[in-house]
């Protein structure tokens, strides 16, 4: 990878269609959660090991 600054971004798929839904409020259902992480800065031709926890407080997630 290039040098540079990354983030993670992981989407709770509730519906298992593959893709972010936004919420409908009509059918009376909420957005899927959506948690983003900032990486550290990653050097050039450097791995970046990330562990990731899912912050059950967000969004009611």
């Amino acid at each position: 990878m290039l040098a540079g600054t990354y983030s993670l971004r992981v989407i709770q798929d509730t519906n298992t269609n593959g893709r972010w839904d936004p919420g409908n409020y009509d059918e009376q259902l909420q957005p899927e959660i959506l948690q983003e992480r900032e990486l550290e800065q990653l050097r050039a031709n450097w791995d970046l090991d990330v562990t990731f926890e899912w912050d059950s407080t967000i969004n009611g997630g």
